[in-house]
């Protein structure tokens, strides 16, 4: 299992929460021990991605004084998305409200589609709320 650089677990974490390494370890191992069953991934193992893997640690690593993972924590929820104020063209903010940009999702669409809102300003409402949750 590889490991994930500078985690730190929520600051959304109830007081008297405590982490607990061994409890996220094993929900990252069991879950990247999985295999795609369909498509060109088939039979390939789940790799989670950093910031999934966050989530997951978050998800199940963080127990309530009782043992419960916060999962059964309550919500949690994660958006991802650009400042309103930010550069709508720049790479740089479609990574921060994409944070698969260049794995799962690929630049060069995101890119085309960029640059037909650059030419027509319906579109650009529909990038900047569908690609960077600018709403």
């Amino acid at each position: 299992m590889r490991k994930l650089k500078g985690y730190k677990p929520t600051e959304f974490m109830a007081e008297d929460s405590r982490y607990d390494k061994g409890a996220a370890d094993f929900a990252v191992a069991f879950i990247e021990s999985l295999c795609h069953t369909k498509g060109t991934w088939a039979g390939k193992p789940f790799e989670l991605i950093d910031w999934q893997e966050r989530i997951i640690r978050d998800l199940f690593g963080v127990l309530k004084p009782n043992g419960l993972i916060h999962l059964l924590h309550t919500f949690y929820p994660v958006i991802y998305g650009a400042r309103e104020d930010e550069d709508w063209t720049s790479p740089e903010v479609w990574k921060k409200a994409n944070p698969s940009l260049g794995i799962t999702v690929g630049i060069d669409k995101v890119q085309a589609a960029c640059d037909s809102a650059k030419q027509n300003s319906g579109e650009e409402n529909s990038f900047r709320q569908l690609r960077l949750n600018q709403w």
